[in-house]
């Protein structure tokens, strides 16, 4: 109860009633021509609107005591997900409890918490609330999650733990002992994923050593000692290494570059790069997955049948190799507004296996260039949500945002697709005289027309063997698909494979996100110039929480908040785009 008592500030649910304004003046302009207010929507013209009474702000501060550890004193401390307060209008708030209370916003803890309270409570809250000044752009977000954050205060505080770290890891985290692994610029989530193992036991060598850490080092010091060994440069070692290096870039070119980056650079913030250590600590590790005293299943798997003879080999590859930097934290973050541009670097980690651009040259591997981005982001979510199984797909999208697989999924439609390489003994021809049965949904040649549907058009054949016959032994649930190919025969599958990988896929047509700032002007018009409402019922939106902005945003969308004008404004933008304005209203004062 205390829970939802708190959460009775958490009020301004922004961009509600964006353009409640005189009906005259809702003539739809070009921004606003899919806009349609209804008469719930519409408010009294300013002549015959009643004036809002001003409320006891002193008992408003009074109520408000049960709000400080969401929203601080004076409404200008938040917690994530949650408004900043402070100067807000108090019609405005006022309209927000009302609507929790009646339903029409849905927030459980909200409508239970303002049951108790009377209408003059929340005016005086709102009214107190109101009087505040707002002086947000000073406070930092209070993450409610323990997720790791890279920042200077964590760094400096992971800086002082590593103190205990670095007799054996080395300054910086630069190993100086052979058969001792490097940490510096290890991906943050890995690292405390790793730590955590040798705790729990999921690692048994070094157990001892690890061990006396393990009731002396607490869960944040982990995240702290993760956020500064993240942010150090690695560099190469200069043990010297037994075993044939150039066999050893072969084998790894075909095993393991696929998740751990060209050369072992991985660019995947839960993979480790293999650069950076040295060799006698990679072929302890590399006999620990062997072993299975390190319980990881793809690794397990990977390495069940290397020779002792290639784990060396392979050692003695990745040690003499120059290790880079990858960027620690979320990879989504780059300066300038450049979702195709960002989109590729994410993808970088995934040129192993689909090949450059998305060309994949590996036999069962798809290629992904040219295909529509809706499909994309929904192929890559059912990875992430386990319904389609595959767990070296689901360890690297794990970690990407809503907007990194947006980002992902935008560029890979906009790349050029190239020929296959054929790499089946199959008949073409007999694949093209009963391809209709395929051609309905996927279009003409392959091509769909559908943005659910794939196009099938210039695809790797093993790729489309492999599905097929996933869909018909039930691995990939599709009522549709699976209906389609039950009686198929292997000889069917291969040459409907053949034919399609022999056509020309055509690159779908897609909308770029616009520039925040562009998308932000559509805002001015009801929200004032930079978001600074100067209209009573209309919130503020410059210098508020980028995450409750954005949070907002995705409830207008899909209608979880129901509001026909903000539904409209908001219905068409990707989340993407959403993010885009809420952190451009944040970063503005």
């Amino acid at each position: 109860m205390t829970r939802r008592i708190l959460l009775v500030c958490t009020l301004a649910v922004f961009f509600i009633s964006a353009c409640d304004k005189d009906p005259e003046m809702e003539t739809p302009t070009p921004d606003t021509a899919t806009a349609t207010t209804t008469e719930k929507d519409q408010e009294p013209s300013p002549e015959t609107a009643p004036q809002t009474p001003v409320g006891d702000k002193e008992t408003g501060m009074q109520l408000a005591q049960k709000c400080v550890e969401c929203h601080g004193d004076d409404g200008n401390k938040t917690v994530e997900g949650s408004p900043y307060l402070a100067g807000q209008q108090t019609d405005y708030m006022l309209s927000a409890m009302l609507f929790y209370i009646s339903g029409e916003r849905k927030h459980e803890d909200m409508s239970n918490a303002l049951q108790s309270l009377t209408e003059t409570d929340m005016l005086n809250l709102a009214s107190f609330y109101n009087a505040q000044t707002a002086d947000w752009k000073q406070l930092k977000e209070v993450k409610k999650t323990r997720a790791i954050v890279v920042n200077k205060r964590t760094i400096a505080k992971g800086k002082k733990t590593a103190r205990e770290c670095i007799g054996c890891h080395g300054e910086n985290g630069n190993a100086p002992k052979d058969g001792v692994p490097a940490l510096a610029g290890l991906p943050p989530e890995y690292f405390r994923s790793a730590v955590l193992d040798y705790f729990k036991g999921g690692r048994r060598e070094q157990k001892v050593i690890m061990k006396n850490f393990k009731h002396s080092v607490s869960k944040s010091d982990i995240d702290h000692l993760a956020a500064y060994f993240s942010t150090q440069t690695p560099k190469k070692s200069l043990h010297p290494a037994k075993g044939n290096a150039n066999a050893g870039k072969k084998l790894g070119t075909k095993a393991c570059d696929s998740c751990h980056g060209m050369n072992g650079n991985s660019g995947s913030t839960s993979i480790p790069s293999l650069t950076g250590h040295n060799a006698e600590y990679l072929v302890k590790a590399l006999n620990a997955y062997k072993k299975r005293s390190r319980k990881n299943k793809m690794m397990n798997d990977a390495v069940a049948t290397l020779k002792s003879s290639q784990i060396v080999n392979l050692a003695a590859h990745y040690a003499k190799q120059t290790p880079k930097k990858i960027s620690s934290g979320k990879t989504s973050q780059s300066k300038g507004f450049d979702p195709i541009g960002q989109g590729g670097s994410i993808a970088a980690a995934c040129n192993g296996c689909h090949g450059k651009n998305g060309n994949s040259t590996l036999p069962g591997t798809p290629g992904l260039a040219g295909l529509n981005p809706q499909y994309l982001a929904a192929a890559i979510n059912a990875y992430k949500s386990g319904q389609r199984k595959h767990e070296m797909m689901k360890s690297f999208v794990t970690s990407l945002s809503e907007t990194d697989v947006e980002k992902v999924s935008l560029y890979y439609a906009s790349q050029e697709p190239t020929a296959m390489p054929n790499t089946l003994k199959a008949d073409a021809a007999a694949g093209e005289s009963n391809a209709s049965a395929c051609t309905a949904c996927h279009g003409d040649l392959g091509n769909s027309s559908q943005a659910n549907t794939p196009s099938i058009a210039g695809q790797e054949p093993g790729y489309i063997v492999s599905a097929m016959n996933d869909y018909k032994g039930g691995k990939r649930e599709d009522e549709n698909m699976q209906k389609a190919v039950t009686e198929l025969s292997n000889a069917d599958i291969k040459n409907y494979a053949a034919y399609f990988a022999k056509q020309t896929r055509i690159k779908p047509e897609i909308r770029i996100p616009e520039a925040p700032e562009v998308l932000a002007e559509k805002c001015y018009r009801c929200h004032g110039d930079n978001g600074i409402s100067t209209d009573n019922k209309i919130p503020r939106l410059a210098g508020q929480l980028e995450s409750y902005l954005f949070s907002a945003l995705k409830q207008y969308s899909d209608e979880t908040r129901k509001q026909t004008t903000m539904h409209a404004m908001s219905a068409s933008l990707s989340p993407l785009e959403q993010k885009a304005i809420a952190k451009y209203f944040a970063q503005l004062k």
